[in-house]
């Protein structure tokens, strides 16, 4: 009699156990698919033109080329200081 009411005692434990652990997986799931569709929608906010004084001008110019005009100046930049003495 001990036995029997000891295994269903652990069977009872497994399958509370068992559903706690499904119930907390499909939790998670929903919340980094809702997380997933949140970020997707912050990608639309940044703009992807915008307008540039160059000169006497305005440009329009995407993003992106001005990240890499940015990054090439910088580089630029560094590297007329190489010889003053900063970065050796």
């Amino acid at each position: 009699m001990m036995i029997c009411d000891d295994f269903y005692q652990q069977l009872y434990l497994g399958i509370v156990l068992t559903a706690v652990v499904v119930v907390t997986g499909c939790f998670s799931y929903y919340q980094e698919a809702k997380s997933s569709k949140i970020m997707e929608s912050f990608k639309s906010l940044v703009p992807q033109v915008t307008i540039v004084w160059v000169s006497v001008s305005l440009l329009t110019v995407h993003v992106v080329r001005i990240m890499l005009y940015m990054v090439v100046q910088l580089t630029l930049l560094l590297s007329s200081f190489h010889g003053c003495g900063r970065f050796e």
